[in-house]
């Protein structure tokens, strides 16, 4: 199953980015419809973006990682998403040399050689035990360029 795989800020100030002219906007708009199939449990939405699921994989699979996606972000870690907001993007180019491991596996293991992230912030109250704070969370996704088709996806 493809995963949508977050990290850090601060792990993102340790990579060196290239500035680029190339148009990002569908894989912005898919982090966008990300937060409402996690909001909303959109199943159809989510096969829509992350097509084709492999065959052997049950939608029950799907629906659960869903519900459990959903709960954490709006019961049991965080109470909810609000103000979700793009800020900005960077491209790692030549991924499977990168310094960042994980980086560097999910490009030998799938293929790509420039890693996008998408950053994003979004506030929401964050429970600690008994007790919630207002927090705003600023993390990224990240998308792997499949050379092949030229599109971008998650991992």
């Amino acid at each position: 199953m493809k995963k949508i795989v977050f990290f850090t800020l601060a792990q993102s100030l340790l990579l060196s980015f290239t500035a680029s002219a190339v148009d990002y906007s569908s894989p912005i708009e898919n982090c966008k419809k990300s937060v409402d199939i996690v909001l909303n449990q959109d199943y159809e939405l989510f096969k829509q973006l992350y097509a084709p699921l492999p065959k052997d994989m049950d939608e029950s699979i799907v629906k659960g990682m869903l519900a459990r996606e959903h709960d954490h972000y709006t019961k049991n870690h965080y109470l909810g998403i609000h103000n979700f907001t793009i800020v900005g993007t960077e491209v790692l180019e030549d991924a499977k040399n990168s310094i960042i491991q994980r980086s560097q596996k999910n490009a030998l293991k799938y293929g790509y050689t420039d890693e996008l992230w998408v950053n994003y912030t979004f506030k929401t109250s964050k429970v600690f035990g008994k007790k919630e704070d207002n927090v705003t969370k600023k993390e990224n996704v990240n998308l792997g360029k499949l050379m092949a088709s030229g599109l971008w996806s998650t991992y």
